[in-house]
């Protein structure tokens, strides 16, 4: 079979055709696997979880939560997070505050 008439059959280009001849070629054949696409899905809060941390957050300053903070910063809510045994975030600080 012609590469033109494979990357017709299979729906791509004739540069992808090229490269997973190269691969087999390589010996490599368990690389052509199907592979998940798209960005990581991330874990998400529940809304109740997030209430309560936003009601703790703007109800009380850090240091009546006995928190040695004065004021909130990222790493206080952190912090509070941790105390509280909430999600800990495997994507970073961000995700999910």
């Amino acid at each position: 079979m012609k590469k033109s008439a494979a990357a017709r059959a299979f729906g791509v280009s004739r540069t992808s055709i090229d490269r997973w001849l190269e691969i087999v070629e390589l010996g490599n054949i368990t690389s052509l696997r199907s592979k998940p696409r798209g960005r990581r899905r991330v874990r998400v809060w529940p809304r109740t979880k997030a209430a309560t941390t936003v009601r703790l957050i703007t109800d009380r300053c850090p240091d009546q939560l006995k928190l040695p903070f004065a004021l909130w910063t990222r790493e206080a809510v952190q912090t509070l997070l941790a105390a509280r045994s909430a999600w800990k975030s495997r994507c970073g600080p961000w995700v999910g505050i």
